[in-house]
């Protein structure tokens, strides 16, 4: 189909003007007719239907799909040694390519790995590797699965390079669908940390929520504040977020009410002494 398609793009320079238009399947079945003669006997058509055979084919050329690899890869010193034996320079690498070859074969210019247990696996470069990838992954046949069951079904299929659990990872950490349809874990990424206290309203948290829709008194901010022993909540709504504003907050609704504090958490972690909240 793709010489096909180069030759009708061929054709189409040599008019003026060119249209291309899509036929609904309803309106395509004189074409359709035409197309099923070929693989039909001619016998039971008579004198109804005149039929041309053409000896000569339309396309002449053979499309052969090539796939450039680049000029070097993990695998020419390896191809390198076992067709002609040329080595590096360098006496630790090449010491690295001789033991590596015992594990490797080149048949009609291939590279193949050898396995103990099952057939030659067929080496691949880093393009071949992220498609394999991602056709096994989120191909025809793709279940989105882990990285794990990706790089088994890989190697039954015949195919294999170093570092194929890592390359599997990175690639399905870009996948969208998984992203969007994973599973969520309700278990906490990290160990719990108990915030042991001696006596109520000695730690208090603050922060900042908002900017809200806003309400009566162009308020839009909350101020919130909670206390780590008793979970006691104190809020009140702001219309600007200034120093003068929370330090008032702080003098009416805590200290005030329950005492200065020993400790105060800010929203990004910051912990204040009590000296520094008497400042």
């Amino acid at each position: 189909m793709a010489s096909y398609l180069s030759q009708a793009k061929d054709l189409m320079q040599q008019f003026t003007s060119c249209k291309v238009v899509h036929i609904k399947r309803s309106e395509n079945r004189n074409a359709d007719a035409l197309s099923k003669l070929a693989s039909t006997s001619f016998e039971h058509m008579g004198r109804d239907v005149r039929i041309e055979v053409s000896d000569t084919q339309s396309v002449t050329q053979h499309q052969v799909l090539v796939i450039q690899t680049g000029t070097s890869s993990w695998m020419t010193p390896i191809v390198n040694y076992l067709t002609s034996g040329t080595l590096p320079d360098e006496k630790a690498e090449a010491r690295k390519i001789c033991h590596k070859a015992l594990c490797y074969q080149v048949h009609e210019g291939v590279l193949f790995q050898k396995s103990f247990l099952g057939p030659l696996l067929r080496c691949v470069d880093a393009k071949e590797s992220n498609y394999v990838i991602r056709e096994i992954h989120e191909g025809i046949c793709g279940l989105h699965a882990g990285p794990r069951m990706v790089v088994a079904k890989i190697m039954n299929a015949g195919y294999y390079w170093p570092g194929m659990h890592m390359d599997a990872v990175k690639e399905i950490r870009k996948c969208d669908a998984c992203q969007r349809h994973v599973p969520q874990t309700l278990q906490p990424q990290n160990n719990l940390v108990l915030v042991t206290l001696a006596w109520p309203f000695q730690k208090w948290a603050i922060d900042i929520m908002g900017p809200f829709p806003e309400a009566p008194g162009r308020v839009k901010f909350l101020l919130v504040a909670i206390d780590y022993f008793t979970k006691w909540v104190e809020a009140k709504p702001l219309a600007h977020i200034m120093a003068a504003n929370v330090k008032k907050f702080l003098w009416e609704y805590i200290i005030c009410r329950f005492g200065l504090p020993q400790t105060l958490v800010s929203d990004n972690g910051t912990q204040f002494a009590d000296k520094n909240l008497q400042e």
